[in-house]
């Protein structure tokens, strides 16, 4: 009968029976000839899969003299690049995914219903050379967004509708403007000299820059810009605002022989404007007055420059007075 000690060692498998372990065989330092054929076959599988590190376990023990360690279950290798082609194309696109944008025969640009960031990017990047021109171009076939917001990936933010008139009444004055550098009509210039010419420049800018400041004064004001409260509550609010500006408004008749300037003025009124109370406001009816008054001096100032008196520019300069077509912010 064996001892009790013996075979509850070997029943429960905490080794006090357990045979000695066989001594390991002695160690010896690799030839060079197997180190060359173990580097060269690692090679080898590490170009036919970029998951294959780089020695196998058997081959670097090989290399440093190491024991040969106890294999293991073999495990799956994680690729380590996309293994599909849509995971080729993302990654080389750093992860976006653009679709096809089906686009017009023909872009058109919107004349009036530009959005911000078309507004933002021509105050910033205005090319002086030609007319003052907002280039909001829409050519999606099927997509709401304007050229620049799509390829930007950005959502089309058009102006507010509580300061949407003051919008088309900017664009009045744009288009009033644009004779010093193209009329369509009858393709007559008014040459400016270079000096003259910065001045109207930089009475653009800063009649541009005060609208900005309205927009950011009325979005700011009304929490249209905020992430602080629900979106749902900011819409409600800013819907009452807008609604009670629509009943002070005062629309201009449309008569016949209007011209397309005229109309548009007429059509600014249709919408509404912004208040006294709006933060930005007084900075952008400032901006108003400040370019009607810098149009006159540089009419006069070109008159002085010719060292003549032009009929064609005293009619532009009683022009300016009589045809300005903004009139809301001149009291």
């Amino acid at each position: 009968m064996p001892p009790r000690g013996t075979g509850r060692g070997r029943g429960r498998g905490r080794g006090r029976g357990k045979a000695p372990a066989a001594p390991a065989p002695p160690s010896r330092s690799p030839t060079p000839s197997e180190v060359e054929s173990v580097i060269s076959s690692s090679d080898d599988e590490q170009e036919e899969t970029s998951s294959a590190p780089e020695f196998s376990p058997a081959a670097r023990s090989v290399i440093t003299g190491s024991e040969t360690p106890t294999p293991s279950a073999p495990s799956t290798p994680t690729p380590s690049g996309p293994t599909s082609l849509a995971g080729l194309r993302r990654a080389l696109t750093g992860g976006v995914r653009k679709k096809n944008r089906p686009l017009r025969p023909v872009a058109y640009l919107r004349h009036v219903a530009w959005c911000m960031h078309c507004f933002r990017t021509f105050l910033e990047n205005w090319d002086t050379s030609g007319p003052p021109v907002i280039p909001c171009w829409d050519d999606g076939l099927s997509s709401k967004r304007c050229r620049q917001c799509a390829s930007r990936n950005k959502n089309c933010e058009p102006v507010n509708e509580g300061i949407l008139g003051d919008a088309m009444r900017l664009q009045c004055i744009l288009d009033w403007a644009k004779p010093f550098w193209d009329n369509e009509d009858d393709n007559e210039v008014f040459d400016l000299d270079n000096a003259v010419f910065g001045d109207l420049v930089q009475a653009v800018q800063a009649l541009l820059a005060g609208f900005n400041v309205l927009l950011d004064g009325h979005r700011k004001q009304f929490g249209i810009a905020s992430d602080k409260k629900p979106a749902k509550d900011i819409a409600k609010s800013y819907e009452a605002v807008v609604h009670n500006r629509r009943g002070l408004l005062q629309p201009i008749p449309v008569t016949v022989g209007m011209s397309s300037l005229r109309r548009l003025v007429a059509e600014a009124s249709t919408y509404p404007g912004a208040r006294l109370s709006d933060d930005g406001y007084h900075a952008w009816a400032f901006a108003v007055r400040t370019f009607r008054s810098a149009v006159v001096e540089i009419v006069a100032s070109q008159e002085k420059y010719d060292n003549l008196s032009n009929p064609q520019y005293d009619q532009l300069e009683a022009d300016v007075v009589k045809d300005f077509p903004v009139e809301d912010y001149l009291v």
